[in-house]
């Protein structure tokens, strides 16, 4: 994870990778109102197809917890997202915003995020309902 992951702090500090390591409390502190969460592309998220086709619902898997003082999360605009079925490619390079629309949900046990990407176009993907997938991506998750 250490690669694909940027923790920052709400004012932008760096908290992981770092060196030094000198506030493990840090680390380990649950994700708070201001904190981002930069993801970059080698983590890859299970999923499937749902709603007729038109969603690819994906779960990822957060290194801690999220405060109970969160209430939403959004997906920047601009991100990248790549999607792929048993029959290939659902989505190539689809950017936030442009081609696709990214909905971030906080499950009941908060150390997961759940993301729901559907066409921008509201269309069904050509995959049959059901089908697992796999996604990742470049992005930046807020959590407010």
């Amino acid at each position: 994870m250490a690669e694909y992951v940027t923790l920052k702090k709400a004012d932008g500090t760096i908290i992981y990778p770092q060196t030094g390591y000198e506030d493990l409390m840090e680390l380990v502190r649950p994700y708070d109102i201001g904190d981002t969460l930069t993801v970059n592309g080698g983590t890859f998220m299970a999923g499937y197809i749902s709603s007729s086709a038109t969603q690819i619902l994906a779960t990822l898997v957060l290194p801690k917890t999220i405060s109970s003082n969160v209430t939403s999360i959004t997906v920047s605009g601009g991100g990248t997202f790549t999607s792929r079925g048993i029959t290939g490619y659902l989505l190539a390079t689809a950017t936030v915003g442009t081609d696709i629309t990214v909905e971030a949900a906080i499950p009941t046990v908060r150390n997961s995020i759940r993301l729901t990407i559907k066409n921008a176009d509201s269309s069904a993907f050509s995959v049959t309902n059901n089908t697992p997938v796999t996604t990742h991506g470049n992005f930046t998750i807020t959590f407010s």
